[in-house]
């Protein structure tokens, strides 16, 4: 048994010895490991620097290059300056601002002007001349203007307070219609039957005023009848002076028809005084109206296009003494449009050669194309002087004319009510046309359009 156990404890010497070597092997392979583990801390530390020395080099060459490239390509910024500099910086100070009263003149400056101007127009395309007031805009419009452009001849006159008193200090004012070479035409027949009825109510008052006059016999019983018939006497001893008078009132409001008769206005049958108190009257009415009037004659001259050579003419000179520096392109604009005028007036006149002279008879609601006729031939007669106030005795004339001539067509202005024209044409069974005086519209938007549209409007309904 001592035996046995002495084979064991061998066996397990044995074997511990055999094992020993191996867990030192094991022990120092272990060590070994551990104490390799540090070394690659020093090695890759100047890996680190080393890779954070090399790119802090290349980096400094691709900032310039990236410099470099965007510079040409911010191109387009320098392009927008450029472009906006020539378009916002003239308009403030280049530009010469004209404030006009009406959309004939308004047309006139800009074919002149072109872009060298701004205009201001103060009466809007198709308002009524004769109705138009002025409002706050239209004194601001006035007064940022250094010229001012108006027509004159009771056609805008009833503006000239706001623009005295509105437009600056430095600025000029000219009125294109007055002094021009051109004989003014007094009106038409309408202007006369506003005259004859605006006489008849005179001298229907005067009958009422001296309708006393015999009770004066009975004076002389009761009081100092001598002396109360010697004031009488003065103030009838206008008597003689009343045919004086007659005589001046015919050459005011007379005139010779374009058929060649004159007017038939001589009052001879009214035998009582007459102070002409109605004439005053209609003076002032006419200052008072908001609208142009017809006292200084037919202010519509523009109607023959020879005579708006002469406004185009005088604007010309106007918007070259306002701006010297560019008085050449005005000159130049100037005698191209006056050249499309002629033109215009040429081709107006081949327009109207199809209507046989003896068939060239229009009647218009508006007294405003007495200088249409005079220029192409024509015999005139109107509705009514100012577009507005129509009398008995123009509707009786009218409808007498067109039964007597055979007149095929009434015309009419697009601005004016058409109900009294309408009305008219029905009952004399003729038809209506439109004519443009003073206004535009989609149909014609400048002065030779609008022209041009009369002359064929005229013919189209007339033959």
């Amino acid at each position: 048994m001592i035996l046995g156990m002495n084979g064991l404890l061998k066996r397990w010497a044995r074997a511990f010895l055999l094992a020993l070597p191996v867990a030192i092997l094991m022990a120092a392979t272990a060590c070994g490991s551990s104490a390799a583990t540090p070394t690659p801390e020093p090695t890759e530390r100047p890996r680190v620097t080393a890779a954070a020395s090399t790119p802090l080099a290349t980096p400094a060459t691709p900032e310039p290059r990236a410099t470099v490239t965007s510079v040409p390509t911010a191109t387009p910024e320098p392009r927008a300056p450029v472009t906006r500099a020539p378009t916002s910086t003239p308009e403030p100070t280049d530009k010469l601002t004209v404030a006009v009263t009406n959309v004939i003149l308004t047309d006139f400056i800009r074919q002149v002007g072109g872009d060298l101007v701004d205009v201001v127009t103060l009466i809007p395309p198709g308002a009524d001349l004769h109705t138009f007031q002025a409002t706050p805009k239209t004194s601001a419009d006035l007064s940022g203007a250094g010229l001012v452009i108006s027509h004159g001849l009771g056609l805008d006159d009833f503006l000239n307070p706001v623009i005295e008193g509105a437009m600056a200090a430095d600025a000029v004012h000219v009125e294109v219609a007055e002094d021009l070479e051109v004989d003014v035409i007094m009106g038409s027949a309408a202007a006369d039957d506003d005259d004859h009825a605006d006489d008849d109510d005179d001298h229907a008052d005067d009958d009422d005023d001296h309708a006393g006059e015999d009770d004066h016999t009975d004076d002389d019983d009761d009081h100092a009848g001598e002396d109360d018939h010697a004031d009488d006497d003065d103030d009838h001893a206008g008597e003689d002076d009343h045919a004086d008078d007659d005589d001046d009132h015919a050459d005011d409001d007379g005139h010779e028809d374009e058929d060649g008769h004159e007017d038939e206005d001589d009052h001879t049958g009214h035998d009582e005084d007459d102070d002409h108190a109605g004439e005053d009257d209609h003076d002032d009415h006419a200052d008072e109206g908001d609208g142009h009037d017809h006292s200084e004659g037919d202010p519509h001259l523009w109607q023959n296009p020879r005579h708006a050579i002469l406004y185009v003419e005088r604007i010309r000179d106007a918007l070259a003494e306002a701006d010297p520096q560019n008085a050449p392109s005005y000159r130049a604009n100037g005698e191209r449009y006056i050249g499309e005028l002629r033109a215009l007036d040429l081709e107006i006149e081949q327009t109207l050669a199809v209507i046989p002279p003896e068939k060239r008879r229009l009647i218009t609601y508006h007294d405003a194309f007495n200088y249409f006729g005079q220029r192409y031939g024509w015999e005139l007669s109107a509705i009514s002087a100012d577009g507005h106030e129509i009398v008995p005795e123009s509707m009786v004339r009218v409808l007498r004319e067109i039964s007597q001539e055979g007149i095929g067509a009434i015309f009419i202005e697009p601005q004016f009510p058409a109900d009294t024209v309408n009305q008219l044409a029905q009952d004399a069974g003729v038809r209506v046309g439109i004519i443009y005086s003073d206004t535009f519209d989609d149909r014609a938007a400048s002065y030779v359009e609008m022209m041009r549209f009369n002359a064929r409007s005229i013919v189209e309904n007339l033959r």
